[in-house]
């Protein structure tokens, strides 16, 4: 291959400067996604902030930056290839800040405007290759944070290293859209958040922070619903994972689909009572599981997913071993 071939002029940049046999699809669709966007720059920054975002020119690499930046522009690129009519790229929904929300789209009549972050695994990634024993924990009780606790007096204070928690990003999440989007409660507009979240285990992560004990989505966490109510819907998907070190991960394609992603729809209480119809129409156009996961945390039982979640079941994490590995679904790397 060429060099005047290759997308990105930043030779330190793994992802996208590579030509190995690998690489290529994923490079063509990472091309395709900013050729799909492109038509929607309302800015003529919006090209070069997407591009540095990438990070297609700079000198160095900073890959938590661009999985960040990649996890946005598949969401971003993604929807406006499958809604074009009525798309906005950085969406101005509030007009009472200078913020804009990632991207806004029409479902029918219906308005949806979105917001996505993506957490920072750095920390993590450090850890992980420590030699010292991890700890980690699901949700944000207290209870599991006594227990960290109890188990450093048992076992000594540098014994093991405790992961970093992500109950705080996921707070920061909802605020941060909950302000993007404003307090003009339309009943035909619809205001999503979008979590990209890493592999199964992560997603049981945000999953347990949202709905779990004193989940944030509760009545019973840390945040009093006036604090989020203008956000309706939480997608938790998956796409860091299907981005992360993509060519190690030989039953994963097309990492830069939303459609290929495993994502899970939870709407907030006002969503649930006060905007059924149009969160309805949303689980039918959007890309997402949510009605077969939770058909199957249903099966035999008459628990909700989050009442499993309140008897310690972690269903997310039950549903991707017993349904989808043993049927080769790969939306995870086994």
């Amino acid at each position: 291959m060429q060099k005047d071939n290759y997308f990105t002029t930043n030779s330190s940049h793994r992802y996208l400067f590579d030509d190995q046999e690998e690489s290529s699809e994923y490079v063509s669709a990472a091309r395709a996604a900013l050729d799909t966007l492109a038509p929607f720059f309302t800015k003529t920054s919006h090209g070069r902030e997407l591009k540095n975002a990438l990070q297609l020119s700079a000198k160095d690499f900073d890959e938590e930056k661009y999985l960040q930046a990649a996890c946005e522009t598949s969401v971003t690129a993604s929807l406006a290839a499958a809604y074009p009519n009525g798309y906005f790229y950085e969406y101005k929904v509030n007009g009472q800040n200078k913020k804009d929300c990632d991207c806004s789209f029409l479902i029918k009549k219906y308005r949806v405007n979105v917001e996505i972050k993506c957490f920072n695994f750095r920390k993590n990634k450090e850890i992980a290759e420590s030699p010292e024993f991890k700890i980690s924990t699901w949700g944000d009780s207290p209870d599991a944070h006594e227990k960290v606790k109890e188990l450093r007096v048992l076992l000594g204070p540098d014994f093991f290293i405790e992961m970093n928690h992500g109950a705080q990003n996921v707070k920061d999440y909802l605020i941060g859209a909950h302000e993007k989007f404003g307090d003009a409660i339309r009943i035909d507009e619809l205001n999503v958040l979008v979590i990209c979240a890493n592999d199964a285990s992560n997603m049981q992560d945000v999953f347990s922070y949202l709905l779990g004990a004193e989940g944030l989505l509760t009545g019973n966490g840390k945040l009093t619903y006036d604090q989020y109510k203008n956000v309706d819907v939480v997608v938790v998907s998956n796409l860091y994972h299907r981005h992360d070190n993509y060519w190690s991960k030989i039953h994963l394609s097309k990492n830069w689909a939303l459609s290929e992603a495993f994502n899970l729809c939870l709407p907030t209480y006002w969503c649930s009572h006060e905007k059924q119809n149009i969160y309805k129409l949303f689980l039918e156009y959007f890309p997402n599981n949510t009605e077969e996961f939770n058909d199957y945390c249903l099966s035999g039982a008459e628990d909700s997913p989050v009442q499993k979640l309140a008897q310690g079941v972690p269903p997310v994490l039950k549903y991707v071993n017993k349904v989808l590995s043993p049927a080769e679904r790969y939306y995870f790397e086994p």
